[in-house]
């Protein structure tokens, strides 16, 4: 059976994953503050940009974060090519973050959370499993403020997989005060863990 993970049942934490990076302003300040929190992250990177900031993902491996493929660029029109093309899509990606990281991706987020059938069947002959999530919060369209943060802490549960972005956020400034908030809300209650 194919593996699409939305949540992980039996998680004793939850899965902070972050989209659209390496950003070089948002990125590093995301992992000063983990850094500073004793947590890790799934960061879902963009080949392209890991391309042109190898340092920051070298960076997020050192300190125990885990690093996901999000495609080469972001496009939303591969998804409606014919497969071949979809496949060498994202074995680009998968190649340049293995050169870069020295190690194979766990699994593919699409841009967007788009699903087709030829990208399931892409997925599933690469051997790799696609990724998704159940908590987001629209922060490439609102600013997820540190209010926002302590109400999402709230409705949280072990095994959630929390989208917010590090690439394209709307607010960089709010964000890091908001994961700050997040992160020290859920951790009365419960772990954070990563991708593998």
């Amino acid at each position: 059976m194919y593996q699409w993970v939305r949540r992980v049942p039996g998680s004793p934490g939850i899965l902070l994953t972050f989209d659209d990076g390496p950003d070089p302003d948002v990125t590093p300040r995301l992992l000063d503050l983990f850094d500073e929190l004793a947590v890790r992250a799934t960061f879902f990177v963009i080949g392209e940009k890991a391309a042109r900031h190898g340092p920051i993902l070298r960076r997020m491996l050192a300190a125990g974060h885990a690093v996901g493929d999000h495609s080469w660029d972001h496009t939303y029109c591969r998804f409606f090519q014919a497969r071949s093309r979809l496949e060498a899509w994202i074995r680009r990606s998968q190649q340049q973050l293995e050169d870069l990281t020295g190690r194979p991706c766990f699994g593919f987020r699409s841009p967007a959370g788009v699903t087709t059938p030829p990208l399931i069947q892409t997925l599933r002959m690469l051997d790799l499993p696609l990724v998704h999530w159940n908590r987001r919060y629209f922060d490439t369209r609102f600013a997820f403020t540190p209010a926002k943060a302590r109400g999402a802490a709230e409705r949280l549960h072990a095994g959630d997989v929390v989208l917010l972005h590090d690439g394209n956020s709307r607010a960089p400034g709010q964000l890091i005060e908001a994961v700050r908030v997040l992160v020290q809300q859920w951790a009365r209650c419960g772990s954070f863990e990563v991708f593998h």
